[in-house]
């Protein structure tokens, strides 16, 4: 069987991370069969490369960039015939492919759900690529139940279609950092002070960073006093005319808020094994990894009772209302005044991560790629 996989998305944070985990994965748990990964030049990742050389696996450059108008004719004319092709992301090819069948990843349909901001032109991609990716495609893999039933309510489709393929926290590069010298070494290198609240995330709105800086101003208020330390590039975080640190600032917390910007991924795990607790009151998440890995870490944490969360963190976290801040606030004050629900939340959260695994998620996946060479 010959399988072409889209792996472009390499060096991105969320998709990236999909792909750098499963791939090589994949392939040496189908080590008798052929593949080529499309990989581009601009985005390109050494330390994937070396992990996905193999006898079995080509690589076919691609220079079309992701989401580009060029990628919709240069990958059906770049790729071989094949068995099966498979694009990690929505923004599937929308043109004829010479493979007999192929599969999709939708992680999340938040470009439907949420399209409040969204320009017309975002809004009409959108829709014309899930629906393309939905109806067009034989088999669609997605991250959670939460994700699928969202796909059969935005497109009509057999259930049948849709496998849910847990995705999972790498429990060999995070687990909890215990060397007292590496965490003040990392938290002079980002300027962290000692004692801190985490976020990770990205730029999207979803993220609901204005409701959780203003759940912390309301935590200072009442007393509190851990800083809040935002992981994650800070430009283009806010909208509207008040910026970001405008709102910081207009929130009287700008003396304890940090924004580290880019952390490398090796000073990640010491970052969430050195917060008080990880907080991610998310609007929207087709999966939520970032919970897990702090979890992983033995980092306590507080989410967001709304879309795929419960379902990822179980019992292993408290929830908030992510609408509203005094409960967020509320949780930060639980946290920091009772240190034996901090500590039953690591215990249980040791135990949430090892309900998933990636070598799992590539044991279901090879089971559907099996299943598609009859």
């Amino acid at each position: 069987m010959h399988i072409v996989i889209d792996c472009r998305f390499v060096r991105h944070s969320g998709i990236g991370r999909y792909v750098r985990e499963i791939v090589p994965r994949l392939l040496r748990h189908m080590s008798r069969e052929k593949f080529t990964l499309l990989v581009s030049r601009g985005e390109w990742d050494e330390v994937f490369v070396q992990q996905c050389k193999a006898a079995h696996a080509f690589f076919c450059h691609v220079e079309a960039g992701m989401y580009s108008l060029r990628e919709q004719w240069e990958i059906p004319l770049r790729i071989p015939r094949c068995d099966v092709f498979w694009a990690p992301h929505y923004n599937a090819p929308l043109l004829p492919l010479r493979a007999r069948r192929k599969i999709v990843t939708i992680h999340d349909m938040a470009h439907l759900a949420l399209q409040d901001g969204m320009s017309l032109p975002k809004r009409l991609y959108a829709r014309l690529f899930f629906w393309n990716a939905a109806h067009r495609y034989d088999r669609v893999f997605t991250d959670s139940e939460f994700s699928c039933r969202e796909i059969l309510h935005y497109e009509d489709i057999a259930r049948e279609k849709v496998d849910v393929h847990y995705i999972a926290a790498d429990t060999d590069s995070y687990r909890p950092c215990g060397d007292e010298e590496r965490k003040r070494e990392v938290r002079r290198l980002y300027a962290l002070p000692e004692d801190y609240f985490l976020f990770v995330g990205n730029v999207k709105p979803n993220k609901n960073l204005r409701r959780m800086l203003e759940a912390y101003a309301i935590f200072r208020r009442e007393g509190g006093h851990a800083s809040l330390a935002i992981v994650g590039k800070k430009e283009g975080l806010m909208t509207g005319e008040a910026g970001m640190e405008e709102h910081v600032r207009s929130l009287g917390i700008g003396d304890h808020v940090l924004f580290t910007g880019f952390v490398a991924d090796e000073h990640l795990p010491v970052i969430y094994s050195a917060a008080r607790a990880f907080v991610f009151p998310s609007l929207y998440e087709g999966f939520g990894l970032p919970p897990l890995e702090a979890m992983a870490c033995g980092c306590p944490t507080i989410v967001s009772r709304a879309a795929s969360l419960p379902e990822v963190c179980g019992d292993a976290a408290l929830y908030v209302d992510p609408h509203d801040s005094r409960d967020i606030a509320g949780r930060l004050r639980e946290i920091t005044d009772c240190p034996q629900t901090a500590q039953k939340l690591v215990e249980r959260g040791f135990h949430q991560v090892r309900r998933f695994s990636w070598e799992d998620t590539v044991r279901g996946i090879a089971a559907v790629l099996e299943e598609l060479r009859h």
